[in-house]
């Protein structure tokens, strides 16, 4: 619900009563994966949905989900979907916008 927020694993460790440490040791037990990979996973779905769905620039999109930085951004919206924002935007908007004209046509 806030993956616009910036998290840390201290933050979210206060706010479910736990140690940082166990937190993270316990979420990685039951989801095999760390804490800060799940929320990079989350932050780029979120980025994939409002490149395909809203004409938002890449550096406000970047800013919105709390990346550090747009090249950041860039790097690791690449390394996980195997292709750049705006490649994407390129290849998936225009379908997004089919699909969505389709769903509102009587």
């Amino acid at each position: 619900m806030n993956i616009h927020e910036k998290m840390t694993l201290e933050t979210l460790a206060k706010q479910v009563n736990l140690t940082p440490k166990y937190l993270s040791c316990l979420f990685h037990k039951e989801t095999g994966q760390t804490l800060s990979s799940f929320i990079e996973d989350c932050r780029i779905n979120e980025a994939k949905n409002l490149l395909v769905y809203s004409q938002y620039a890449y550096s406000q999109i970047s800013s919105y989900l709390s990346f550090n930085s747009h090249s950041y951004f860039i790097s690791v919206f690449k390394k996980r979907v195997g292709m750049t924002p705006k490649e994407y935007r390129t290849k998936y908007s225009q379908l997004g916008w089919k699909m969505n004209r389709l769903h509102s046509e009587p």
